[in-house]
């Protein structure tokens, strides 16, 4: 278990041949301080990250924004089986807020932990 993660609510569930494909949709960061019961569910103590507010986007994080936005494009482009889902998802992201925009973009892709 991590000691990161992040608070998500699952979108929409499509089962493949292979198990089944999560679209989820992530809502804040948090920090796994203890674990209370494996249960299932697995039940623990978390604390939830603040983000800093950012009233006026700067320069360079605008940059940053439109390179994420960017790079989502190239990704739904790659994988037609979840353009779909992908493209509602999209309708639903507020552009404007980095931090969600950041998380979006993370879930799209696939790699290990440590990479």
């Amino acid at each position: 278990i991590y000691k990161v993660g992040t608070f998500a609510q699952v979108q929409n569930i499509t089962k493949t041949d292979f198990g089944a494909n999560l679209l989820l949709v992530g809502h804040r960061r948090l920090t796994l301080e203890s674990v209370d019961s494996f249960g299932p569910p697995a039940i623990g103590t978390v604390t939830h990250w603040k983000k800093p507010l950012i009233t006026t986007p700067s320069t360079s994080l605008k940059a940053y924004i439109n390179e994420v936005i960017a790079s989502v494009r190239e990704l739904l482009k790659l994988s037609p089986l979840l353009q779909e889902q992908l493209h509602q998802a999209v309708s639903r992201i507020d552009f404007n807020d980095p931090y969600k925009l950041a998380d979006f973009a993370s879930a799209m892709t696939t790699a290990e932990g440590s990479k």
